[in-house]
């Protein structure tokens, strides 16, 4: 089975590359740590998001973000969504000072979710809905919406 999320991560790893290309961002995927015993793979705790970066528009801010996709309009929290392990790792970036934030796709569309947005809904909800508290970033211009959350 072909793993979906792989693709989006390979598309958003281009745009980043083109903003580096103008200086606007540089962003790399962050591989899960693995530990080979015995011919066999042990992943680790990831302490990061899928990406890390640092925002050169923003004054060289660090940015931290998770990549979600998903079939229907709706993101739990937890297991099948965005897990405590990933939940965690956006706090604690968010808390050291990097723009930290959820790239969610659904349907073909992109959006873009600021960590501090989504904290209180991991306490008194199960799950994220499409549409509701976010910013859609048309042609997956993310850095476009990146601007429009920070303006200050």
């Amino acid at each position: 089975m072909k793993n979906a999320g792989t693709d989006w991560e390979k598309r958003i790893q281009e745009k980043c590359d083109a903003y580096a290309r103008k200086g606007i961002l540089r962003a790399k995927k962050v591989c899960a740590p693995v530990v080979v015993i015995r011919r066999r793979m042990i992943f680790q705790t990831n302490p990061f998001p899928d990406f890390v970066g640092s925002w050169t528009r923003k004054g060289a801010r660090m940015i931290a973000f998770e990549v979600k996709s998903t079939k229907v309009p709706r993101l739990e929290f937890g297991e099948k969504g965005l897990k405590k392990s990933q939940q965690a790792a956006l706090h604690n970036w968010h808390n050291s000072g990097a723009f930290a934030f959820l790239l969610w796709i659904h349907a073909g569309e992109m959006a873009l979710i600021p960590w501090e947005w989504i904290r209180p809904k991991t306490i008194t909800d199960k799950s994220l809905k499409w549409g509701s508290e976010m910013i859609e970033c048309p042609e997956f211009d993310f850095e476009w919406a990146m601007g429009i959350v920070t303006k200050s």
